[in-house]
């Protein structure tokens, strides 16, 4: 399915040439306005019309394993990205609880402990608010087993729970 701007419709690489495998182009399948622009600008830089369709296959299969290769590689790319934020919010959280252990902070599930992680770690670990943010969460996954819910805390701070 392409997407339709006005009276022009995109497609993808792979619609516009009928297949996503190298191995199996087929002029027959490629669109037939693609095919005819390609021909034309392969008859402009002097190909023969005996020469154009086996150009033209080898071009776009060519074509085909470029852009899955460069798929991949932006799908391996952002995996990585991924693991290295991880490794960078595990690396934060390691240094929060040696600074809590220095400072001889007790870890306690409530809202003024939460509130002061959210200090500590914007004065001494990052000032970066989402990375802040982001260290917080997992720092308390990792000691309370559960996810950070500032609101519900505050909540039993002022129903005198805490």
């Amino acid at each position: 399915m392409g997407v339709n701007i006005g009276t022009i419709i995109i497609h993808t690489i792979f619609q516009e040439l009928g297949t996503n495998n190298p191995e199996d182009v087929d002029l027959s399948k490629v669109a037939p306005h693609r095919l005819e622009i390609d021909k034309v600008v392969l008859k402009a830089i002097g190909f023969s019309d005996e020469e154009i369709p086996e150009i033209l296959k080898e071009l776009y299969a060519e074509l085909i394993d470029l852009v899955k290769s460069r798929l991949e590689r932006a799908k391996s790319v952002e995996g990585q990205k991924r693991k290295a934020n991880t490794v960078q919010v595990d690396m934060y959280v390691a240094e929060l609880e040696t600074l809590l252990e220095e400072e001889g902070i007790e870890v306690e599930n409530s809202y003024h402990f939460a509130k002061e992680l959210q200090h500590l770690i914007k004065r001494k670990i990052t000032d970066d608010k989402k990375l802040g943010d982001k260290v917080l969460k997992a720092f308390w996954k990792k000691h309370f087993g559960k996810a950070l819910n500032l609101s519900m805390l505050e909540k039993e701070v002022q129903g005198g729970l805490f």
